[in-house]
């Protein structure tokens, strides 16, 4: 995915980053000790590096190859497939308070260490690369994953949130088309301008009470995804 971004060689070694659309894009993997990111105010953590549930468990059995207890297996589904259950875990947010979550973990605590050891803590690892401890400004750390870290949360929000419903961007992108210069939020003038999005005013309140505006968040929004 990051070469098909930036253009780079995938068969070749590759360096800590390479830019694409203003950001140097970088990969798990690639990024230990690196202080490249020192001087960045902003970084944003897509995805995670999770392993197969197989490769995790031959992993930990050449760790505790001599282990009297059998490292655990996963059983295969109908389909065949080797999946991780789901069991409860927590952010802890800012104020101290914690949430719980729903995330994929190995019932061998074994192999879950070293599930760890390439999901979370490489993700920590990619936060890291911010220098945030000792920096003298305040920077941005944006997760987009919902694996809990042993770190403060901010704030939490939900794809749906932070993604939008995907037709505010059709009706901008509909403004800008026939050089309007405002988008009008009425319900009655959006289900007259726009009723392949909205059929009706009651189609429109439905939307707008499901989907609050945050003007800067979604002009942001819009205009990413143009460029």
């Amino acid at each position: 995915m990051r070469c098909a971004l930036t253009g780079e060689n995938a068969n070749g070694r590759l360096p800590a980053s390479a830019p694409y659309a203003g950001a140097d894009v970088a990969h798990f993997g690639n990024i230990r000790g690196t202080n490249e990111f020192e001087d960045h105010e902003v970084m944003i953590i897509l995805g995670r590096e999770q392993p197969s549930g197989r490769d995790a468990e031959k992993r930990a059995m050449a760790i505790w190859y001599d282990t009297k207890q059998a490292i655990r297996r996963i059983e295969p589904g109908p389909g065949g497939q080797v999946q991780y259950p789901y069991r409860a875990r927590h952010y802890t947010l800012r104020d101290g308070t914690r949430r719980q979550v729903q995330v994929r973990v190995h019932p061998d605590w074994r192999v879950q260490a070293v599930i760890e050891q390439t999901r979370e803590a490489e993700m920590v690892q990619a936060i890291d690369r911010l220098r945030l401890i000792h920096s003298p400004r305040k920077k941005t750390v944006v997760i987009l994953c919902n694996i809990p870290l042993d770190m403060p949360v901010d704030e939490l929000v939900t794809w749906r949130e932070l993604a939008g419903d995907g037709r505010l961007e059709e009706a901008l992108a509909l403004c800008e088309k026939n050089q309007w210069e405002a988008l009008p939020l009425s319900p009655e003038r959006l289900s007259e301008l726009f009723p392949e999005l909205w059929s009706t005013e009651k189609a429109v309140e439905r939307w707008l009470a499901n989907n609050p505006l945050n003007p800067l968040v979604s002009i942001i929004r819009f205009h990413a995804g143009e460029s």
